[in-house]
């Protein structure tokens, strides 16, 4: 990924036909899904106790428990069947979902723990609402009331991703400090290197499922 500014496009997102909404929802899926994953190897490949004391709670949240509250996949599960949304397990993503999920994976399995914290928290949690938010205007829009359940977002308000942000960035700049004064710089420069790289990846994602969506006629002239 490059380091240009990409601003995450998901103003489509207004005015699509219900069935584009459940390719996104689909799709998006994939990458929730992984996240958990993601966490994980972080957490495994840190050398820090701090670190993991400031990312397992995330992680815990993400998957849920056995006997209480249910993961964040299970919670999509349960807006996408509000919504209608049928055979999520025997879903295959494109191959541009795929390859998006790969980039985040393969950051935080062979990216030092600087990096991938840097396109975990501001590249991802920090900006997640910019996103979020609009797919949840359009689920409301296209099926309100009672029925549609929205608790998955009601999990990503912005006060809980913030906190979660804000974990992250604690850990960041427990690396900064613990690290000499001569590569502090040179760690500020790649901070800003893989906060835009992670913004860019999820800014593709989007760009890309837009286009699948228009290839494959599912979008209207009024959501081009």
């Amino acid at each position: 990924m490059g380091t240009s500014a990409h601003v995450i496009d998901v103003e489509w997102l207004r005015d699509i036909p219900r069935r584009a909404v459940e390719t996104v929802l689909l799709e998006y899926r994939y990458l929730v899904h992984r996240f958990p994953q993601w966490l994980a190897l972080v957490i495994g490949r840190s050398e820090h106790e701090r670190i993991w004391q400031w990312l397992l709670p995330n992680l815990v949240e993400e998957c849920g428990s056995l006997d209480g509250e249910p993961s964040h996949l299970a919670l999509l599960d349960r807006t996408m069947a509000s919504f209608g949304v049928a055979g999520v397990e025997q879903y295959h993503p494109t191959d541009e979902t795929r390859a998006a999920e790969n980039w985040f994976y393969d950051v935080f399995a062979e990216q030092n723990t600087y990096e991938s914290l840097c396109v975990l928290g501001p590249g991802t949690e920090a900006i997640s609402q910019t996103f979020l938010q609009p797919l949840e205007e359009c689920l409301r829009r296209k099926l309100g009331g009672d029925n549609l359940d929205l608790a998955y977002f009601a999990a990503h308000r912005t006060e809980v991703e913030a906190q979660h942000a804000e974990h992250i960035d604690a850990a960041i700049q427990y690396l900064e400090e613990q690290a000499e004064t001569k590569d502090r710089e040179k760690m500020h420069a790649a901070r800003a290197t893989w906060t835009q790289a992670g913004i860019d990846a999820h800014a593709k994602f989007w760009a890309d499922l837009h286009a699948q969506l228009r290839s494959k006629g599912l979008l209207t002239a009024g959501a081009e």
